[in-house]
């Protein structure tokens, strides 16, 4: 009897073991194969299939080195919002418009999250006929629910295009807000797509919070510099491009290009060497160093030579 029940407890935990297996190869499959075999076979007629994969990257989850997140939003390429996107990121404002008006969508109205998708698709689509102030009272209502609801990947989305909305409505201050609160949200997870996919607009607000992080603009300050550099970068990538690596002092929007001089007076800050001491070696005036100095802090937005030293690390230009 003893016997029978060792045997069965046995098959049980193997049992249970290959179920647990089953699923690890499924999960690593979904996350590595499953978004490059649906976008490799949906396209847009006249749609740069780049962009579509790139959008395709943000509904099933976000794109880090080559793999993906697998995120439990994930919709078919052939859904019909996806499709309105695509049409949108192609410059079809007419024919998203259309879509959504067929939907019966309208701004007053207060959807559940699975129909959230179809939301954002409506809220792009106003921004895009220059209609920021109903956008921006429909994202509140979404955004307030997301919060409430604890959905981290929604509220970043949402926050996102709640600055863009500000911002063509003439909010610059809250539009910098509002991204900062997206930036901080984000940076963490590495998102980079839910930015860049929205295309110019967000790179000129991106640029504009760049500016606000060299003033006392708190919660632009608040916002990783290597983290802009590398979703600026992103705007200007090609596809097969490497991505950013020790010329991030020359990126455009995120900070002047420093000098030859004052990269290696940078480094000779990193030591930790007195004025005094960089003038001695570099055979140059005090005065001279203190200018370089002053323009090292300014080009990288620092109130200090700590803060500069430790923004320079942060993109990669001193070790």
């Amino acid at each position: 009897m003893l016997e029978r029940w060792t045997r069965a407890v046995l098959r049980l935990r193997l049992a249970v073991l290959v179920c647990w297996l089953a699923l690890l190869v499924v999960g690593v499959w979904s996350s590595t194969r499953l978004p490059e075999l649906l976008s490799n076979s949906f396209a847009v007629p006249g749609t740069d299939s780049q962009r579509a994969a790139d959008i395709l990257a943000a509904d099933f989850g976000e794109r880090t080195d080559g793999t993906f997140t697998v995120v439990f939003r994930a919709r078919h390429p052939s859904d019909p919002a996806l499709r309105a996107r695509l049409q949108l990121a192609h410059g079809d404002i007419a024919a998203a418009a259309r879509w959504t008006a067929e939907r019966g969508l309208g701004v007053d109205d207060k959807p559940g999250y699975p129909r959230e998708p179809e939301y954002l698709v409506l809220a792009r689509v106003l921004l895009a006929q220059d209609r920021p102030a109903e956008a921006l009272a429909m994202l509140q209502r979404l955004h307030a629910a997301a919060v409430t609801q604890g959905r981290t990947g929604s509220v970043i989305e949402l926050r996102a295009l709640q600055a863009l909305a500000l911002a063509a409505s003439g909010d610059a201050a809250a539009a910098l807000d509002a991204l900062a609160e997206a930036l901080t949200l984000a940076c963490p997870e590495g998102y980079v797509r839910v930015f860049v996919d929205e295309g110019a607009p967000m790179q000129a607000l991106l640029g504009r919070l760049v500016a606000a992080q060299r003033t006392e603009h708190a919660a632009a300050r608040a916002v990783r510099l290597d983290y802009l550099a590398r979703l600026l970068h992103a705007f200007e990538e090609k596809p097969g491009e490497p991505g950013p690596g020790r010329a991030a002092a020359a990126l455009p929007g995120v900070i002047e290009s420093l000098t030859a001089r004052e990269l290696e007076v940078l480094g000779l800050l990193a030591e930790g060497k007195a004025n005094q001491r960089i003038a001695k070696e570099l055979v140059v005036s005090l005065d001279t160093v203190k200018k370089h100095i002053s323009h090292i802090l300014d080009k990288l937005g620092a109130a200090n030579r700590t803060e500069a030293v430790a923004r320079a690390r942060q993109l990669g230009l001193i070790p």
